[in-house]
């Protein structure tokens, strides 16, 4: 029995994405951290206080809080995202990259591509990733056009990498 549980330990290996997912995930930067806190940005400023210190858990508490009752303020729902990713909720982050996109945020473009990419990753939705890792690749200004070219060389080659996945 035993001789057989290492080739089942590499061809899991093999088919997951887990790690091209933790390699490649860099939440987006804080460049909120020093804003005058307000009774109605209160769970914003909080929960990027727990933001910038990795505790990713209470901030997408607190910054789920706050996307609740604001009037469709892209950055915080990228934070709740990159939140979500940090504490292995990619479908949850996607929603938030979707209503960043639905309300057409144009500034914030390249982000949404490039983490729903990731969430596709983490998620281990890897054809839709590779499609729009390709597509951003495709784009040489794109802000994530390095990263998304590192990550697609890094995924697996579902076609040799395992049979059966």
């Amino acid at each position: 029995m035993r001789k057989f549980l290492l080739p089942l330990i590499v061809l899991g290996t093999a088919c997951g994405s887990g790690d091209a997912c933790k390699d490649h995930f860099t939440p987006y930067e804080d460049v909120v951290s020093g804003r005058l806190r307000t009774e109605r940005n209160a769970a914003f400023i909080d929960g990027m206080a727990h933001y910038a210190q990795g505790d990713f858990l209470e901030a997408s508490t607190l910054l789920a809080t706050h996307v609740e009752g604001s009037d469709h303020e892209p950055l915080p729902r990228l934070y709740l995202a990159c939140s979500y990713l940090a504490t292995g909720k990619p479908y949850d982050a996607e929603l938030q990259l979707d209503l960043i996109e639905r309300d057409d945020h144009d500034a914030f473009r390249d982000h949404v591509d490039w983490y729903r990419a990731l969430c596709h990753v983490c998620s281990d939705q890897v054809p839709r990733a590779r499609t729009e890792l390709q597509a951003i690749v495709a784009k040489p200004r794109h802000t994530f056009h390095a990263q998304a070219e590192a990550l697609l060389n890094d995924l697996p080659d579902r076609t040799n990498a395992c049979i059966g996945c």
